[in-house]
């Protein structure tokens, strides 16, 4: 049994509950404005251009990474949007280092997976529509969140996108400044669209494993 990934996990988890203590556990609630708000596809949309929006944000100022006005579908849509473009980006990575047909194995998924939900928002969507890259937050919001507050809700973010379904008004992010932003993708780069061994790969290796030697039984007989 391979001890290795669920340690390392639990490495990166435990630091993370410990300063998100310390860091503000509450997130920006959710705007209301008379325009429509964006739902579930458009916030697929959103998480796929994610680390684009990143970047334009990190260096010189771009669009922001998260529209504040959404339904309460459009977190789901948003995390699940993430975790494929954090797939994406780990599979590009990851390439000089990993074997070539395991490697073609997780793209294949990884690319089918973009490519059905892809599909799906670009007939549930409309790029005429303004909040089709995410607006810009509001001058007279507070987004004095940092570092702390940025590790911490990267970390709840699917579990508060889960509950925002029942009608919680809540918001994923609640900065979009670089102090908060940066620590935020690197928690969703680590933690979403990770691939998990198969159940099956496990079984058919420990049943490929010899059989343990028997001292009494097994023993080299000495050449005459």
């Amino acid at each position: 049994m391979n001890i290795y990934p669920s340690f390392f996990r639990f490495c990166i988890l435990i630091p993370l509950l410990a300063v998100g203590c310390v860091g503000e556990s509450s997130v920006v609630p959710l705007e209301e404005t008379s325009g429509s708000a964006v739902g579930f596809f458009y916030g697929i949309v959103h998480g796929l251009l994610f680390y684009k929006h990143l970047f334009e944000q990190l260096f010189g100022g771009g669009a922001a990474l998260y529209d504040l006005y959404h339904s309460n579908l459009y977190d789901i849509g948003f995390v699940t949007g993430v975790g494929i473009s954090s797939s994406i980006l780990r599979l590009a990575l990851s390439f000089p280092f990993t074997q070539q047909e395991e490697w073609n194995k997780t793209a294949s998924r990884t690319f089918g997976t973009l490519l059905f939900f892809g599909t799906l928002s670009y007939f549930f969507t409309d790029s005429s529509n303004p909040h089709f890259i995410p607006a810009s937050w509001p001058s007279d919001i507070d987004q004095n969140a940092g570092i702390f507050s940025g590790l911490w809700h990267a970390f709840i973010s699917p579990w508060m996108s889960f509950v925002t379904i029942f009608g919680y008004d809540s918001s994923l992010m609640a900065s979009q400044n670089a102090s908060y932003v940066a620590p935020y993708a690197i928690v969703c780069f680590l933690l979403r669209g990770r691939k998990k061994k198969p159940k099956e790969k496990e079984e058919e290796e420990e049943e490929n494993k010899p059989p343990p030697k028997d001292p009494e039984t097994d023993f080299e007989h000495p050449i005459p």
